[in-house]
């Protein structure tokens, strides 16, 4: 009897064991499958292309971006067109825009090409990782040097979660019966680079408010309601 019960005992247990296995087994393949979605998703990660910020030596911009043209990774060097006026004649001559930038456009698992070419110092980090550029900041700064010429720059916080920004400055000057906004100065914060581009506006856009708008109680909704559209 005591042989039969204990035989009853353990034929009772099995479906519980059966069932444990099953949750074990259940786990391995759950734990297997994270695993490969990892390991999927970062090597798609690394595959990805994206802008990168290239540090260059003194003066060697030009010279890295040839190379990297000619071993057929794309490149961007941004120029700001110089104007000077003299007495005599206007003379423009064209300038690196970023002091020693070269943007390249690649992915993680593509950096080590750069590491032989020659005049390259380093990437632009943040944090631990080369800093991706984004695409807009890109399109901002190649409308800006298209468009403008003598681009100045000015240094801000990075800040990558943050997108570009158009400031379009107003200069407003009174009269006697009526107030003048002239668009004269063209701002664009690039939060990944922590560079504000500043460019000045060879003609100006400049609206006229006239004696209705500039009185006390009217012209601080009108001059709202104007910078809003």
């Amino acid at each position: 009897m005591p042989y039969l019960f204990n035989k009853l005992q353990i034929s009772l247990h099995l479906p519980h064991l059966k069932l444990r296995q099953f949750q074990i087994s259940l786990e391995k393949q759950q734990s297997n499958i994270v695993k490969s979605c990892i390991i999927h998703n970062h090597n798609t990660t690394r595959m990805t292309r994206n802008w990168f910020a290239v540090y260059t030596k003194p003066g060697r911009a030009k010279k890295v971006a040839s190379i990297l043209s000619r071993k057929g990774i794309k490149n961007y060097l941004p120029e700001n067109n110089i104007v000077g006026i003299n007495a005599s004649n206007k003379k423009a001559c064209k300038e690196p825009l970023f002091c020693s930038y070269v943007f390249v456009f690649m992915s993680e698992c593509e950096i080590s090409l750069l590491k032989d070419i020659s005049g390259i110092v380093n990437f632009m980090y943040w944090l631990t990782k080369p800093a991706i550029i984004s695409h807009e900041e890109i399109e901002a700064i190649k409308q800006l040097t298209s468009f403008y010429h003598n681009i100045k720059l000015e240094k801000t916080s990075v800040n990558m979660n943050d997108s570009v920004r158009i400031i379009d400055e107003p200069v407003i000057s009174f009269k006697e019966k009526s107030a003048s906004i002239k668009f004269q100065t063209l701002k664009i914060v690039l939060p990944s680079l922590g560079y504000i581009m500043i460019a000045e506006r060879d003609k100006v856009n400049e609206l006229v408010l006239k004696q209705d708008l500039v009185q006390a109680g009217s012209f601080p909704k009108k001059l709202t309601a104007f910078f809003s559209n």
